[in-house]
């Protein structure tokens, strides 16, 4: 085998990984959306209460919108090659991202404090929420130190946007959970 086709082969290799990683993002995003789904139809097959969501997750809310609204700008400075407003950029983001880490605790205390009936679908839900967050914020970091050490640029591309994606779909689901409680 020449020089050329070893390359060729190469290039086709990572093309493939590339568009198994994305296959595995989509996959995860499903079952994930199977599970949010039966939460919410389990809360809706519930007689409702009037409910009382803690207003620090309205808060969250905030925090989600604007960590998703900086990784999209992240994203497009990647596309520009503009590697260190990009790695700035994900510092705010995953600020965000980790405050509102902090606002689910505190809407645990509340919620656990509460004496409503709904918190038996609340709490699992932003508990489950929790711990795909953390997953998210664990690759926003892997992002964030490839992308220091120039493994993500222009050309480089697919692992930061399956994790954007992923962390934009969790942003959804939040918005939209909270969104039918109020």
């Amino acid at each position: 085998m020449n020089e050329k086709e070893r390359i060729q082969a190469r290039l086709n290799e990572k093309l493939k990984r590339g568009k198994a990683q994305r296959h595995m993002m989509k996959l995860l995003v499903v079952s994930s959306s199977i599970l949010f789904l039966t939460l919410i139809y389990v809360w809706l097959r519930q007689v409702q209460p009037k409910m009382e969501v803690p207003n620090i997750y309205f808060l969250g809310s905030i925090l989600v919108i604007l960590s998703s609204l900086w990784l999209y700008m992240v994203q497009k400075a990647i596309v520009k090659n503009q590697l260190k407003k990009a790695s700035h950029l994900m510092k705010l983001s995953m600020t965000m991202g980790v405050l509102f880490v902090v606002t689910q605790f505190l809407g645990w205390q509340d919620l656990i404090d509460s004496n409503q009936l709904y918190k038996n679908i609340l709490l699992p839900f932003s508990f489950i929420h929790f711990l795909h967050v953390i997953i998210a914020l664990l690759f926003l970091f892997l992002v964030f130190v490839r992308l220091r050490n120039y493994q993500i640029h222009s050309k480089a591309i697919g692992f930061s946007s399956n994790v954007f994606y992923f962390w934009h779909f969790l942003g959804f689901i939040w918005l939209s959970f909270i969104g039918l409680m109020a």
